[in-house]
C-alpha cells in the first residue's frame, strides 16, 4: 500500500510538473523578429534594442544602477535591453517576452536598492525593458493635474510643475533622480506626506500595458487593477506607462532647518520628546531625524549624533512658535531656519545649496555607492532606556545609520485599505536603515553590520508581521523562485505580508485574475493564488508525508554556498567559521566537544557543517540558511549531553557550536557576572577566583561542562543545599529566536521566556547567548573529605543513616554518596564500596562538630579533612590531586573519553533495610553500574516547584545518577553495557518516585521517551512529565507562543500545543476549503459595509431620524467614535493601535434602541459586546477577535431613590459585621514600594466614632497599635472620597462622584483568589520571603464574614460566601512597550502561582468582576461547554450548572457571548 501511494504521488508530481512547465515547442520565429513584427513600423524598435555586444550596452545598463553591489563582473547581466521610445515598444516587449517564455525586468530608474529591476537571482536568461526614454511631464494648471510618464525622474516632475506654478507641488520623495514609475507604484512618500499623504493618495488615472499587450486606462482596467498599481508595485501586474496626478497647493515660501545634537548635547532627551510630538504636530510640519555615529569630543571616543531636518509649509516665525511650545528641548532658533521657495526646498533636502539654479533637478547622473537599506515601523514610543541601548549598539557597530520619518496627519486619516500601502494610523514613524561604502571588499562586513542593527531593533518595532516599506526593497525578507504555484505563494507570503499586511491577499487575487501565467514577476513580486489542482497535490503530500520526513536532501556544498551568500564569511575564509566534511579540520572541530564515544563512531550521523560562530550576527546568518534550506539546526555549548542531541540527528542538520562564545565578565561591585553560553563552568570558576576568594557560584562538578546546556537544564552542584541550583541564581539572559531576532535582556524577552530557559532546556526556545548570574558568598576556607567503607566494613548501616542525615543536616554541608563495585576480601568476590564525599562551607573544626552531632556513625576524624579555598575544592570534586594549579580549569579539552550511559531517579521516602540489602546485592550482580546519591533539603526544599521549570524540590530526599562507562568498542559490547544500566534502573522502580517516575533533564535519557524529529505533543508529554512534572504544560504554552512552528526541536525538546500531525490535519482542512471557495469565512468584514448594513436594519427597527442616528450609531469614521470608545477603557493594554476595534458603537437613548441593536447584530451574524463601564480588566466588553458591535449603556444612568421603600435589601446590603468594621490589607512587593521588603498597609472603615474603634482594636487587634490620631471621622459620602484617595475630603464636593472621566488610563492586570483557611505564621513568613524575590506586584486582602456568610451560596449566582477573605492580585504600569507588558504580567502570574498552596482549591475560586482570561477563554466552538466550565466553575462554583441551564433556556443560540460568557448545554444534553 505504501509503495503504491508513493508511486501515485510521483505520477501526480510528474503530471503537474509538465502541466506547470513554461516550456513550449520550438518556434522558428526569433525574439528579435517578434519584436519587429509586434511594434509600430512608424516607430521602429530596432534602434531601441541594445544587445550585450553593442558598444552602448554597458553605458545604458549602468546609467540607472544606483547600487554598486550590482555592478560587478559577476553580476548577472541581461542578454539585451529594450530602451523603449514609444508605447508600442512596450507592447512588443510584453507580447514577445511572453510568447518566447523569457523573463522581463522593468526599469524606470530610482532606488531599487536590491537591483530587482535589472538583476536576476535565478540565473535564467532575462532582458530589461528600460523606460528612461518615456519621460514626458505634461502639467495642466486649469485642472491642477499632470500626466507623468514612468521614465521621468522626480526632479523633472518638480521642475516642470514649478516652471508653470510657484504654488503647486506634488507630495513625492526627496531624491530627484528617483524614477516615477517605481516610486509611485510602490507608494512613494516625501516631506509633505503629513499634509497630503503619499504619491498614491494623489493619483487619479493611469495608463498601462497588460499581459496581453493591450493599453488600458483606469476605466478600462477597472478599479481593482487600478488600486493594485497604486502602491502594490506596478511591475507585478503590467507595465505602467504613465500616471495622472493631482497637484497640491504649497505656500510661496516654506521654512527649512537642519540642526544636530550629540549625546553630550542632550540628544537622547530630544529624540525621546520628538517621539511624543512628531506625529501629532500640525500637518504642515515634517521633522525627520537622522541618527549616525560621529567622533566624540575626545579623538578616541565615538558618540551618536541626531540630526533634525525639517520643513514647515509656512514662515519661520510661526514655525518657531510651534516648536518652542511643542518641542522646546530642540532649542531651535531663528538663525537655524531658512525661508525659501518650495522648489528650492527640494534642493535643500538633496543637500544641494539653496540658491542653486533649479535646472539642476533635470540632471540624471548621481554619485553611486555600494549600499544596503532596510526598513521598520514603530508603533509605540521607545523608552529612554531603550534609546540608550540603541545608541550603545550603534556606537559598537559604528557604520549603519537610521532615519526616522514621522507619520500622523493625513497619513493617519487615509484608511489602510484605500491603497495597497497599509501603514497608516497607528504608526508613529518609519525607520530606514542605511550603510554606504566605496570598496567591494567591505560588502560582507557592512551588510552584516546593517543586519545586526536591524536584528537588535526587534523589540522596539512592529510585530506580527514585522512591517517593511515596499520601496525599500529588502531581499533579506525573502525571495520568490516562482518554482510552482504553491511554493511561489508560500514564498511570496513571507515578504508580501510584511510589505502589504492585510492587503496582500487582495493583491494576490488581482494578480491571479490579470496575470494568471505570472509573466510579470521578479524576486519579490506578487504571487498567483493557488488553484484547485495545486491544492489537491499539496493535500496529497500532507496526507502522505510528515513534516519530519519531507525535508529535501541538501548537501554540504549547498549549505556552504548559502552561508557565503548570506555573508557569514567570505569564500576564502571558510575555515575560520564554517567547517564542512571536506575541510581538513572538520573532524577535529566536530570531535572537540563529543565526550561520549557512543556518538563518535564512523556510523554516527554527521552534520552538513559545523558553524563555529564568533558573534551574534553570525548566528542570525546561519539560522537564515537553516530556514531557507529547511535544514535542522543543533546547538552545542559543550557539556555532558549524554545522548548526543546537540551534535547528532537522523535528518539533515548542521551544528552551531558556541565554543567561541566564552567571554566572562565578573562585577564584584554588583556581585554579579555575565558568562557566555560557550564558556565552561571551569572557566567561570577560575575567572571568579581570579578576582576574589569570598565569592563563588553554585554549579556542577565537571569543569568542562558548557554553561549554556548546564544552566538551561537546571545545573546542580555541591552548594545547592545552601544556594539552590544554578538557575536559582540567574538574574538575566540573552537569546536569539528562529528569525535571528536578538533579545538582549530579561525585559525584552519577557518573563515567560526567561522562566523557560532557566531549567526547561533552552534549545527548545532559541540560542541562549549567555546568562547574568548572582555570585554567592563563600568562606575563605572550606573543608572537604572522603570516607570509604565496604559492606564488610559497615557500609550498610552508614547508608541507612545517610538517608536521614544528608537531606536534613546543616545546609552548609553537602555529603554525596557514591556506590561502586570493588573486589572483596576473598578471591573472585565482589562487594559494594560506599564513598561518603563531602564539603562543608567552613573550617574543619565546624565540619567535625556537625558530623559528630548529626552523623557520628561515620566517625569522621580531623585527618580525613582538608581545608582549602573554595576554588581548590572545585579541583577536588573534579578528581584532581590536591595542589593542582587552578589554571587547569581553563583547559576545555575533554580527557579520557569513554563510551557511556547515564540515567537518573528521585527518592522521596527512605529506602528500608530490606530494600537497601536487595539494591546492594543487585549492584554486585549487574557489576558494571555505579550510583551517585546526591542529597537535597536545605534551600532546595524552600524554593517552590514552579519557581523555575526544574520541579524536583521539596519532598525529594536525594537524586540518583546511574553511571556506566566502558572503553571497548563494538555493538555487542555496547548492547551488554546498556542492558546492565537499564536492568539496574528497572530494579530500582519500587524505591523511587512514581506517577511520573521523575528524571533530571541534564542527565538526558532517551529510554524514557523520544519525540523523534517531529516532537509531537503526545510524544513530548511522555518524557516531559518526567523531567518537568506540572511545569511541562507551561513550557508547552510558552513554546507554542515563541516557536509555534517548532523550529527548535530535537528528540527530547518541548513540543508545541499541537502535534505536527494535528497541524497538518488542520492545515489540510483549511486548504481544501480554501481551494473550494478562495475566501475565508472567518475574515473580518469591511467596517464600512458593516455600518451600512447595520444602519439599514437599525432605522427599520426604530424609525430613528437621520439627525439622531449620527449620535446613536457611530461608525469608525465618526469624529465621536474614538472618544466614546476610549471613555470607558480603564486598561491601557487594550487601548493600543493594534487593539481590535468595533465596526460600530451604539449609544442607545431609549429601550427600543437596545432592542434594535440586539436584533440587528443577531440578524447580521455579528458579535455583540455590552459595555456599562467599570473595571473590565481584560477588556471583554469592548474587544474581540471577530467583527463586532459595542452596545454602550453609558446613557442609561438614571438613579431613582425611594425613601419610603423599607425593603432596601433588594439593592443594598449594609455590612453587618459586628461592630461595622471593614479592614483591608495591601501588600506591595519590594520594587513596587521601593524598599527591600514586602510592605503592608492597612486601610479600614468603621461605622461609628473614632474612640469606639480605637478601643475595639486595642482589644481585638493590639498588634496594629491603632491610635486616635490615626483615625479620621467623616460622613459616609466623604468616606467614599477617602477610599478614592482624595485628600482633605472635607474640601471636596461630592459632585466629583458624578464625573466619569477616569483620567489617563494605566496598563493594568488583575487576578483574584479566595482564602478559606487561616495562613499560619510559619507559612506567612515563607510567603513573605517568596514575595520579596518578586517585584512590580501587589496584593489587596478584602475580609469577608458578616452578612456575606449569612446568605446562602445559591441565593444569588455569586457563590463565594463562606470565605475568610478575597485577594486581588494587582499590577499597574505606564510603560507602553510590549516587553513591559510581558514583564509586569509575568510577575503577576508568578505571584499568583506562589499563592497556590494558601488559597481555595477544586476549584481555585475567582471573582467575576476581576475578569482574568488566564483562567480560560471560550471560542464558542464545539467544545464551548467544556471550555466554559473551566472558568465558569472558578467564578460560580456549583451555581455554574444552574446558570448554564438558564442560559440554554433563554439564549439557546448563544447570541449573547464573550470570551468568558456562560455557555449553553451541548445539544446531546438538552
Amino acid at each position: 500500500m505504501k509503495r503504491s501511494r508513493t508511486t501515485l504521488l510521483a505520477l501526480i508530481f510528474f503530471i503537474v510538473t509538465i502541466w506547470e512547465s513554461n516550456s513550449s515547442l520550438a518556434n522558428s520565429e526569433t525574439f528579435t523578429q517578434c519584436l519587429t513584427s509586434k511594434s509600430d513600423p512608424k516607430h521602429p524598435i530596432s534602434s531601441a534594442v541594445i544587445f550585450s555586444g553593442n558598444s552602448s550596452y554597458s553605458s545604458v545598463l549602468e546609467a540607472y544602477i544606483r547600487n554598486l553591489r550590482f555592478n560587478t563582473s559577476t553580476t548577472p547581466k541581461p542578454f539585451l535591453i529594450i530602451a523603449a521610445t514609444h508605447e508600442s515598444h512596450v507592447q512588443a516587449a510584453v507580447t514577445c517576452g511572453r510568447r518566447h517564455h523569457l523573463q522581463m525586468k522593468i526599469r524606470s530608474g530610482g532606488h531599487d536598492y536590491d537591483g530587482l529591476s535589472y538583476v536576476t537571482y535565478s540565473g535564467k536568461p532575462f532582458f530589461v525593458l528600460d523606460m528612461f526614454n518615456l519621460r514626458s511631464v505634461n502639467v495642466d494648471l486649469a485642472s491642477k493635474t499632470a500626466w507623468v510618464r514612468s521614465g521621468a525622474i522626480l526632479g523633472e516632475v518638480y521642475y516642470y510643475i514649478w516652471e508653470k506654478s510657484k504654488t503647486l507641488a506634488y507630495p513625492a520623495g526627496i531624491c530627484p533622480t528617483v524614477g516615477v514609475g517605481g516610486h509611485i507604484s510602490g507608494g512613494g512618500y516625501g516631506n509633505i506626506m503629513r499634509k497630503y499623504g503619499l504619491t498614491v493618495d494623489n493619483t487619479i488615472d493611469a495608463r498601462m500595458v497588460d499581459v496581453n499587450g493591450n493599453i488600458l486606462d483606469r476605466k478600462m482596467m477597472g478599479e481593482d487593477l487600478y488600486w493594485a498599481i497604486n502602491g502594490g508595485g506596478g511591475g507585478s501586474f503590467g507595465v505602467v506607462l504613465a500616471y495622472k496626478i493631482n497637484l497640491v497647493e504649497v505656500p510661496e515660501n516654506v521654512t527649512v532647518f537642519r540642526v544636530s545634537r550629540t549625546l553630550e548635547q542632550n540628544a537622547t532627551e530630544i529624540v525621546h520628546q520628538w517621539q511624543q510630538v512628531a506625529s501629532v504636530l500640525p500637518d504642515e510640519l515634517f521633522i525627520r531625524v537622522v541618527i549616525d555615529v560621529v567622533n566624540g569630543t575626545l579623538s578616541s571616543q565615538k558618540t551618536v549624533r541626531a540630526s533634525f531636518v525639517g520643513m514647515f509649509l509656512g514662515d519661520a516665525t510661526t514655525l518657531l512658535s510651534i516648536l518652542n511650545r511643542r518641542l522646546p528641548e530642540l532649542g531651535l532658533v531663528r538663525s537655524d531656519c531658512t525661508e525659501t521657495s518650495w522648489i528650492q526646498s527640494v534642493l535643500f533636502w538633496t543637500n544641494i545649496r539653496v540658491g542653486t539654479p533649479e535646472t539642476v533637478l533635470l540632471q540624471r547622473n548621481q554619485t553611486v555607492n555600494y549600499l544596503k537599506r532596510k526598513s521598520d515601523y514603530v508603533r509605540e514610543p521607545i523608552s529612554r532606556t531603550g534609546l540608550e541601548s540603541i545608541w550603545k549598539k550603534m556606537i559598537e557597530l559604528e557604520i549603519p545609520t537610521m532615519a526616522f520619518n514621522p507619520y500622523g496627519g493625513m497619513m493617519g486619516r487615509v484608511p489602510s485599505t484605500a491603497t495597497p500601502f497599509p501603514y497608516r494610523a497607528g504608526n508613529l514613524w518609519k525607520i530606514q536603515y542605511g550603510a554606504n561604502w566605496r570598496e567591494d571588499r567591505l560588502t560582507n562586513r557592512y551588510m552584516e553590520l546593517t543586519r545586526e542593527l536591524y536584528r537588535f531593533m526587534t523589540p522596539f518595532v512592529s510585530k506580527n508581521p514585522r512591517q517593511s516599506y515596499f520601496n525599500y526593497r529588502d531581499v533579506d525578507l525573502g525571495i520568490n523562485s516562482h518554482d510552482g504555484v504553491v511554493r511561489s505563494y508560500v514564498e511570496g507570503e513571507r515578504y508580501g505580508k510584511k510589505y502589504f499586511n492585510g492587503n496582500f491577499e487582495r493583491l494576490v487575487k488581482i494578480k491571479t485574475r490579470v496575470d494568471s501565467g505570472n509573466f510579470f514577476r521578479n524576486e519579490q513580486s506578487i504571487p498567483k493564488q493557488t488553484n484547485m489542482e495545486n491544492m489537491l497535490v499539496l493535500c496529497l503530500l500532507l496526507l502522505s508525508v510528515s513534516v519530519a520526513t519531507s525535508q529535501s536532501v541538501i548537501d554540504s556544498a549547498t549549505f556552504l554556498r548559502c552561508i557565503v551568500r548570506q555573508g557569514l564569511n567570505p569564500p576564502d575564509q571558510t575555515s575560520e567559521v564554517t567547517y564542512i566534511p571536506t575541510n581538513s579540520s572538520f573532524t577535529t572541530v566536530l570531535r572537540r566537544r563529543i565526550p561520549n564515544l557512543r556518538f563518535d563512531k564512523p556510523t554516527s550521523p554527521k552534520p552538513l557543517a559545523v558553524v563555529t560562530v564568533k558573534n551574534w550576527s553570525q548566528i542570525g546568518t546561519a539560522l537564515a540558511c537553516s530556514r531557507e534550506l529547511s535544514v535542522q539546526v543543533r546547538i552545542r555549548s559543550g557539556g555532558h549531553d549524554f545522548e548526543g542531541l546537540s551534535y547528532t540527528s537522523t535528518v539533515p542538520f548542521f551544528v552551531i557550536d558556541m565554543f567561541n562564545f566564552r567571554s566572562i565578565d565578573v562585577n564584584l561591585t554588583e556581585g554579579t557576572a555575565w558568562v557566555d553560553s560557550g564558556a565552561t563552568i571551569g572557566e567561570l570558576y577560575y575567572r571568579i577566583a581570579e578576582k576574589t576568594n569570598v565569592f563563588g557560584f553554585p554549579a556542577g562538578l565537571t569543569p568542562t561542562l558548557g554553561v549554556g546546556g548546564h544552566f538551561s537544564g537546571g545545573g546542580y552542584g555541591t552548594m545547592m543545599r545552601k544556594y539552590g541550583l544554578s538557575v536559582d541564581n540567574v538574574i538575566g539572559s540573552g537569546i536569539i529566536d528562529s528569525n535571528g531576532n536578538i533579545y538582549t535582556d530579561r525585559v525584552s524577552m519577557g518573563e515567560d521566556l526567561f522562566w523557560a530557559i532557566r531549567g526547561g532546556g533552552a534549545a527548545s526556545f532559541g540560542i541562549v547567548l549567555g546568562y547574568r548570574i548572582r555570585l554567592v558568598p563563600v568562606p575563605e576556607r572550606v573543608t572537604v573529605f572522603t570516607v570509604g567503607k565496604t559492606v564488610g566494613e559497615g557500609a550498610f548501616d552508614l547508608i541507612m543513616k545517610w538517608q536521614s542525615f544528608a537531606p536534613s543536616t546543616d545546609r552548609n554541608m553537602f555529603v554525596k554518596l557514591s556506590l561502586t563495585i570493588v573486589n572483596g576480601t576473598k578471591p573472585g568476590e565482589k562487594t559494594v564500596l560506599a564513598s561518603f564525599i563531602g564539603m562543608y562551607l567552613g573550617g574543619s573544626s565546624k565540619t567535625l562538630n556537625v558530623m559528630n552531632r548529626d552523623f557520628p556513625e561515620l566517625k569522621l576524624k580531623r585527618i580525613d579533612c582538608t581545608e582549602m579555598r573554595w576554588i581548590d575544592s572545585v579541583l577536588f570534586w573534579a578528581g584532581y590531586p590536591i595542589g593542582t594549579p587552578t589554571s587547569v580549569l581553563l583547559d576545555t579539552t575533554v580527557a579520557n573519553k569513554l563510551f557511556m550511559k547515564r540515567k537518573s531517579d528521585y527518592v522521596k521516602q527512605p529506602i528500608s533495610r530490606t530494600g537497601l540489602d536487595l539494591i546492594l546485592k543487585k549492584l554486585v550482580q549487574v557489576e558494571k553500574v555505579e550510583m551517585n546519591w546526591n542529597p537535597y533539603g536545605g534551600r532546595m526544599g524552600e524554593i517552590t516547584s514552579s519557581r523555575t521549570p526544574f520541579p524536583h524540590r521539596a519532598g525529594n530526599l536525594f537524586n540518583i545518577e546511574y553511571l556506566i562507562d566502558w572503553s571497548e568498542a563494538g555493538d555487542a559490547v555496547e548492547k551488554d553495557y546498556l542492558s546492565r544500566a537499564r536492568e539496574m534502573h528497572g530494579f530500582m522502580t519500587p524505591y523511587v518516585s512514581s506517577n511520573p517516575r521523575e528524571a533530571y533533564l541534564n542527565y538526558r535519557d532517551l529510554d524514557i521517551g523520544s519525540g523523534g524529529n517531529s516532537t509531537t505533543y503526545e510524544g513530548g508529554k511522555v518524557y516531559g512529565a518526567k523531567y518537568f512534572k506540572d511545569n511541562f504544560e507551561r513550557l508547552v504554552n510558552i513554546k507554542s507562543i515563541y516557536d509555534e512552528i517548532n523550529f527548535w526541536r530535537n528528540e527530547q525538546s518541548i513540543p508545541t500545543l499541537k502535534s505536527v500531525r494535528e497541524m497538518n490535519k488542520t492545515y489540510l482542512i483549511f486548504l481544501l476549503f480554501f481551494a473550494a471557495s478562495y475566501s475565508s469565512p472567518g475574515a473580518a468584514a469591511d467596517p464600512a459595509n458593516v455600518y451600512e448594513d447595520f444602519v439599514r436594519c437599525f432605522k427599520n427597527k426604530t424609525n430613528i431620524s437621520d439627525e439622531d442616528l449620527t449620535d446613536v450609531v457611530l461608525p469608525r469614521t465618526s469624529v465621536s467614535f474614538t472618544p466614546v470608545l476610549r471613555a470607558y477603557i480603564r486598561n491601557a493594554r487594550f487601548n493600543t493601535s493594534s487593539t481590535p476595534k468595533p465596526s460600530v458603537i451604539v449609544l442607545p437613548r431609549v429601550d427600543s434602541h437596545v432592542q434594535a441593536a440586539v436584533i440587528c447584530t443577531k440578524t447580521l451574524n455579528l458579535q455583540l459586546k455590552i459595555r456599562s463601564g467599570g473595571h473590565d480588566y481584560d477588556g471583554l466588553s469592548y474587544v474581540s477577535a471577530v467583527t463586532f458591535i459595542v452596545l454602550d449603556l453609558s446613557n442609561f444612568r438614571n438613579i431613582t431613590v425611594d425613601m419610603k421603600d423599607d425593603g432596601g435589601s433588594a439593592w443594598f446590603v449594609a455590612p453587618r459585621t459586628d461592630p461595622g468594621l471593614f479592614i483591608r490589607v495591601l501588600l506591595a512587593s519590594p520594587t513596587k514600594n521601593k524598599t527591600q521588603t514586602v510592605n503592608a498597609k492597612v486601610r479600614a472603615l468603621y461605622l461609628g466614632n473614632a474612640s469606639d474603634v480605637v478601643s475595639m482594636m486595642a482589644k481585638e487587634f493590639p498588634e496594629l497599635g491603632l491610635k486616635i490620631d490615626d483615625c479620621k471621622e467623616m460622613t459616609w459620602i466623604q468616606s467614599l472620597l477617602w477610599w478614592m484617595n482624595y485628600k482633605d475630603v472635607e474640601k471636596v464636593k461630592p459632585g466629583v462622584l458624578l464625573e466619569r472621566d477616569p483620567g489617563s488610563a494605566k496598563f493594568v492586570k488583575r487576578k483574584s483568589d479566595y482564602v478559606e483557611k487561616e495562613i499560619t505564621k510559619p507559612e506567612l513568613n515563607r510567603l513573605i520571603q517568596q514575595l520579596e524575590t518578586l517585584d512590580r506586584t501587589g496584593l489587596v486582602l478584602n475580609p469577608y464574614g458578616g452578612n456575606l456568610n449569612a446568605t446562602a451560596t445559591n441565593e444569588t449566582a455569586f457563590p463565594h460566601r463562606h470565605k475568610l477573605y478575597k485577594i486581588q492580585h494587582s499590577s499597574t504600569w505606564s510603560d507602553p512597550r510590549p516587553e513591559a507588558d510581558r514583564l509586569y504580567v509575568g510577575s503577576l502570574r508568578t505571584t499568583y502561582r506562589i499563592m497556590t498552596p494558601f488559597v481555595s482549591k477544586n476549584p481555585r475560586s475567582s471573582y467575576l468582576n476581576y475578569r482574568d482570561v488566564d483562567i480560560g477563554v471560550n471560542d464558542h466552538g464545539k467544545d464551548s461547554y467544556r471550555k466554559g466550565e473551566i472558568y465558569g466553575r472558578k467564578y460560580f462554583g456549583e451555581n455554574f450548572d444552574r446558570l448554564v441551564r438558564v442560559k440554554t433556556a433563554v439564549d439557546p443560540e448563544n447570541f449573547f457571548r464573550n470570551e468568558q460568557s456562560i455557555p449553553t448545554l451541548p445539544h446531546k444534553r438538552r
